[in-house]
């Protein structure tokens, strides 16, 4: 861009150059020599000066451009990024100029504008608006503003006030848009907040300084009516104390007030607002019925306890506690039944809302039902069977329709009685029921604690009892006292002796199982080590041979730096090989701190490399059958000391019944969601009579000499207890399979 504008100003300034010459006279064109030197020096110093103000005009035309560049840089600056989006449209509304704010209100780069109807930006419903907007604009080539909806690229809507301007010859309009999408939610939000006191669930109200209603909103008239009350009681929300607050107002600063209303069985927390602005009393009211009930609630279960608690007698005060929680409760009628110890049948304990009569019929019940291990909520008159019949019967003569039961049981599920309320409601609420178990509860502890406590004082009579009848036994003689104390004397310390002694054996166990888990993995460590001797002799017999070569040929041509270099990387490379066989060894005999998810064909891989060296002079042969990828998580290092013991067994069968072509097979497959992994051998199979010893701890059938016995018993226990898998042995075929068998990870 820079260089085509380069070309131009270099073109224009030679088609000036090319009319001067063309203007210039041609008398002018052929100016007269001068004819003596004074002239012509003259002359040279006039062109001299003419070339130096002429370089002035140059210095003070570029200085002018410069500054004009930098206005008009300023200038665009200002246009791009303005605070108010500025957009340039031509008569058919395509965009020909916009600045960044306007492509940042309608979430689109500014180059993407260029050439764009701008109505594709207007909401559907205001686009024929709009475009008449524009043409009553571009028509009367004068100022006009609008209002209107925009959407964004990502289909959001703006609201924007629209400023446009025709100017030249009515062709072009200049557009400017102003972000109110705020201002409009802002007056939504106000329209929203005007109908607020409408749509009030809660009472609100509003009177005059004398305490006249002047405004209530429908959910007043509505709790009133629910009440049986109607508009003329509008005044029992009103604060009793309302024209006392008025009076003692200053009238100059806002204030507030609050207290409770109280309207028959419903509460209400009332806040009165005086503003001098207003002249009004504003009550704003919330019902605060179930919190008020539930903090009662509250109160009598904490009164309720403390006198259960601190009463020696809790079953003579249950009928004075369930007066009170039928005030909550909102019945008439409860029944309290205790178990009789001698008949083991319930007795009336305690009941209110029936006569004395009616009292003496109901004293005993044979029935369970009372004693039900969950509440019952039901409605009597289709459900007969939830009381026993003498409560049905009275419950039809009385009216009652629900009934809730709750058991009066201890901590170990012993019956102690029940509780009953009876109402002539539908049915009880869930905080009806929440309250009478929370009730029974406490009734329940209270009973179970003092029965504990007649128990205790029961046992401690009988205790003293024996004691004075020991007392008095052991008063006639004091030989007789002296001898008793020293058999109990000889007792505890024969008692003493005896825990002692089974102390030593619990800690010999302990350090008897230590020993043989040690035992086990020594064992294991002892034939790893064994493969390391079969692993490093190849490879040290190959590194002595290069060591040795270096001295040998130190004095021969043959000893240069190439012969150097070959000798020691094959050293480095052999030292390397061994440090990594090492590694494995290490990391193999290393104790599993955490549960890893591993892949089950890759470790067989891995344990079968380990006594590969061991086997490999032996004629025995160990394949690997994978079906996929299995994978299980728990131990890996445990998992894979399993498999180095059943596969050390196996070697072990066939070097001893000298099989000439040994094979040990091992297989991997999913069943189901375990993961099984069977290692078969061609040794003979296990003698019938020991096969189901073979997991037993130090049973062994090579010989005390040969073998310690706990191999298999510590694989199964990792397997088992470990793992929660199994490990299983049977013959079949040509030798003995063993099945490791455990719960697959989640992919």
């Amino acid at each position: 861009m820079a260089h085509t504008d380069d070309k131009k100003r270099l073109q224009a300034a030679a088609d000036l150059r090319r009319a001067a010459v063309e203007r210039l006279p041609a008398a002018a064109a052929e100016p007269p020599l001068p004819q003596t030197l004074e002239e012509t020096r003259r002359l040279l110093h006039e062109l001299q000066v003419h070339q130096i103000e002429l370089e002035m005009q140059n210095e003070e035309l570029h200085r002018s451009r410069g500054e004009m560049e930098a206005t008009l840089e300023k200038y665009t600056g200002l246009y791009d990024f303005a605070p108010i989006g500025y957009v340039t449209l031509d008569r058919s509304g395509i965009i020909i100029s916009a600045n960044f704010t306007i492509a940042g209100l309608l979430g689109t780069e500014r180059s993407r504008l260029f050439g764009c109807r701008f109505g594709l930006f207007v909401a559907s419903d205001a686009r024929s608006f709009f475009t008449g907007f524009l043409e009553e604009v571009l028509e009367n080539k004068g100022k006009n503003t609008c209002e209107v909806e925009l959407v964004t690229r990502g289909n959001m809507p703006l609201f924007v006030q629209v400023e446009a301007d025709a100017f030249g010859d009515g062709t072009e309009c200049r557009v400017a848009f102003m972000d109110i999408s705020e201002r409009k939610r802002l007056e939504k939000q106000t329209v929203h907040l005007s109908s607020f006191p409408q749509l009030n669930p809660n009472p609100v109200l509003e009177t005059d300084l004398a305490g006249r209603i002047i405004y209530h909103n429908p959910a007043s008239l509505n709790i009133l009516q629910n009440l049986g009350m109607d508009e003329s009681d509008m005044r029992l929300f009103l604060p009793a104390n309302l024209k006392e607050l008025v009076e003692e107002w200053d009238k100059v600063r806002e204030e507030t007030f609050h207290c409770t209303i109280e309207i028959q069985e419903m509460s209400f927390n009332a806040t009165i607002y005086l503003s001098p602005r207003l002249q009004v009393a504003r009550i704003y009211l919330l019902d605060i019925t179930e919190r008020r009930w539930a903090e009662n609630q509250l109160y009598l279960l904490t009164e309720t306890a403390s006198h259960l608690l601190s009463s020696e007698a809790p079953q003579d005060i249950i009928g004075m506690l369930c007066m009170k929680a039928m005030d909550v409760l909102d019945c008439h009628t409860f029944f309290n039944y205790l178990i009789d110890g001698e008949s083991g049948r319930l007795r009336l304990n305690a009941c209110a809302g029936i006569p004395e009569e009616d009292q003496r019929r109901m004293e005993w019940l044979d029935s369970c039902t009372a004693v039900s291990e969950c509440a019952l909520r039901n409605d009597i008159r289709n459900n007969p069977a939830a009381l026993d019949p003498p409560q049905l019967e009275l419950a039809r003569s009385y009216g009652i329709i629900a009934s809730a039961c709750y058991p009066l049981m201890t901590h170990d599920r012993k019956v102690l009685g029940s509780l009953s309320f009876l109402s002539d409601k539908s049915r009880f609420s869930a905080e009806n029921l929440s309250f009478m178990k929370a009730l029974s509860n406490q009734i329940a502890i209270a009973l179970e604690r003092t029965q504990n406590v007649q128990n205790l004082k029961k046992a401690q009579a009988d205790l003293e009892l024996r004691v004075a009848d020991r007392t008095t036994e052991l008063a006639g003689t004091v030989n007789a006292l002296l001898e008793e104390i020293d058999v109990r004397e000889t007792a505890e310390e024969f008692l003493r002796v005896e825990v002692d002694e089974r102390l030593k054996v619990v800690d010999a166990l302990r350090e008897k199982e230590k020993q043989l888990i040690q035992q086990n993995r020594l064992a294991a460590m002892g034939e790893m080590v064994n493969n390391i001797a079969h692993q490093w002799r190849q490879p040290l017999n190959t590194l002595a041979v290069a060591i040795q070569q270096l001295p040998l040929f130190y004095d021969s041509p043959r000893f240069n730096r190439e012969f150097l270099l070959e000798n020691t990387g094959k050293a480095m490379e052999l030292i390397q090989h061994m440090s990594r066989t090492i590694d494995d060894f290490r990391n193999f005999f290393s104790i599993d701190k955490e549960i890893t998810t591993f892949n089950v064909r890759k470790l067989i891989e891995h344990a079968a490399a380990l006594v590969e060296p061991g086997i490999r002079n032996l004629n025995i042969t160990i394949t690997i059958e994978a079906e996929g990828d299995v994978l299980v998580t728990g131990y890996q290092n445990e998992y894979a000391q399993v498999l180095v013991n059943i596969l050390s067994n196996a070697r072990n069968e066939l070097v001893e019944r000298a099989v000439d072509d040994g094979l040990i097979s091992i297989r991997v497959f999913q069943e189901g969601n375990s993961s099984v992994v069977t290692v078969t051998d061609n040794a003979g199979g296990i003698d019938e009579q020991i096969i189901d010893k073979l997991f037993d701890p130090y049973f062994t059938t090579r010989g005390p000499d040969k073998g310690s016995g706990i191999g298999l018993f510590m694989s199964k226990t990792i397997i088992e207890k470990n793992m929660s898998g199994s490990l299983t042995v049977r013959n079949s075929g040509n030798g003995a399979e063993f099945r490791i068998e455990v719960n697959s990870a989640e992919r």
